[in-house]
């Protein structure tokens, strides 16, 4: 039994006095027979592998070739973060234009389609005047489309006119894109 405190003593390491030390070039490289391999010759053999290797050229040619295209410089989105990035804008103007719901959700537009289906009068509703007042431009475009495509069986196809006087409205109502 050892006693309390007292330290157990481990064996040396075996050491093979004819071993090399691992992490070597020469451990590194392929073996090629020769036994009388120096460092110097494994360098240059790991040279010679660093020069046979594909070069830092090809892998950015094939980076360029493969990245998608650069955005649009026209694109509404970058227009909007540069105007936002102007030096008379403060972070707290920009954080809230950032962070600002623009969007209506889908179930005002579904509520808003489904009273527009009785025509162009049910725009006269203020429920549907509220929830017409709630959309983005583009969701007033696509409120658009879709009256312009009524099936039969729903409800009557709006005109272009009456399309016209949905955006016009929507404008009066404050929505000015």
């Amino acid at each position: 039994m050892r006693e309390a405190g007292a330290r157990r003593e481990r064996p040396p390491p075996k050491q093979n006095p004819g071993a090399r030390m691992p992490g070597l070039a020469s451990d590194l490289l392929p073996k090629t027979g020769d036994e009388d391999a120096t460092p110097r010759n494994a360098a240059r053999q790991a040279a010679d592998v660093a020069w046979d290797a594909p070069s830092w050229k090809d892998a950015a040619r094939a980076y360029q070739a493969n990245r998608p295209p650069k955005p649009d410089p026209d694109d509404p989105r970058i227009a909007r973060a540069r105007r936002l990035l102007a030096d008379d804008v403060s972070f707290e103007r920009a954080w809230h234009r950032l962070n600002r719901h623009d969007r209506a959700a889908s179930s005002t537009v579904d509520a808003l389609m489904f009273s527009v289906r009785r025509g162009l009068s049910a725009l006269a509703e203020p429920a549907a005047q509220r929830r017409l007042s709630e959309l983005s431009e583009e969701q007033v475009c696509e409120v658009y489309a879709r009256v312009q495509r009524f099936k039969p069986h729903i409800a009557p196809a709006w005109s272009e006119a009456d399309g016209d006087a949905l955006l016009g409205l929507w404008r009066d109502l404050g929505q000015d894109a």
